[in-house]
């Protein structure tokens, strides 16, 4: 059994079980939302006037609700519609002050599409932030020695793509002129997203498959044969769960 199947009940099991995949990104999406409060709450307390303590607030709440929802979802789509056996439907919808019959209207076939991938034993995690476009590569620590690695990896393959973009646009633009090309691009992270969040995340919650194959491509034939492999894996990915959507 893999690591990130580890938790999940057999169909013949009489308690339901939440895989050891589905908890750690759901832990993860939750400490990120707590982070961002506690950070928000220091600026808070040093901004001066009102309307920058408003964009303020607004950015904060935004972002967290925007991480503790697609954790929600995460747990409502294993639970409804891939669980077997289910978890107490009534106690589940309880704790979300609705009915039972509502759960089903909490998530869609596309984030069940991504929790099952996400509890695959090497998950393609370009798939998982097309369907939850929140979730950033380091959300996806902690599953197993295998998707860290991958974690790194495409950690790697950005910083290379940043590279690479930044130095091609600078040939015929000045650096600063090129990261703002890049940064309009979504390709460059500012130091603070449109919702408040820290920029690296902003980066790393981009699929691969944004970014363009090109790019992709020269950055991993650069690193070496194993990138090579991988990004072709997450670009074809890319593709397929793009073409469904």
């Amino acid at each position: 059994m893999s690591e990130a199947m580890q938790g999940q009940a057999s169909p013949e099991g009489d308690e339901f079980a939440i895989p050891a995949a589905v908890k750690q990104l759901v832990v993860n999406l939750q400490q990120r939302s707590e982070g961002a409060l506690r950070h928000r709450r220091e600026k808070l307390a040093s901004v001066e006037g009102d309307e920058p303590f408003a964009v303020e607030v607004v950015a904060l709440s935004t972002y967290a609700e925007e991480l503790l929802k697609a954790s929600r979802t995460v747990v409502n789509a294993y639970a409804h519609a891939i669980a077997n056996p289910r978890p107490s439907l009534q106690r589940l919808a309880f704790a979300q002050e609705i009915t039972p019959s509502n759960l089903r209207r909490r998530y869609t076939s596309a984030h069940v599409l991504g929790v099952n991938e996400l509890i695959q034993e090497s998950p393609s995690i370009d798939v998982i932030q097309c369907v939850f476009p929140v979730v950033a590569d380091m959300d996806l620590k902690g599953i197993s020695e295998k998707v860290d690695h991958e974690v790194s990896m495409r950690l790697e393959l950005r910083a290379a793509c940043l590279a690479g973009s930044l130095d091609l646009l600078s040939k015929v633009l000045s650096p600063e002129r090129a990261r703002e090309v890049l940064l309009r691009e979504g390709r460059v992270p500012p130091h603070y997203g449109p919702t408040g969040s820290d920029g690296d995340f902003e980066f790393e919650r981009m699929p691969l498959g944004r970014i363009g194959g090109e790019v992709v491509m020269n950055a991993a034939a650069d690193l070496g044969a194993e990138y090579v492999e991988y990004a072709r894996r997450e670009l074809a990915a890319y593709d397929r769960v793009s073409a469904d959507r």
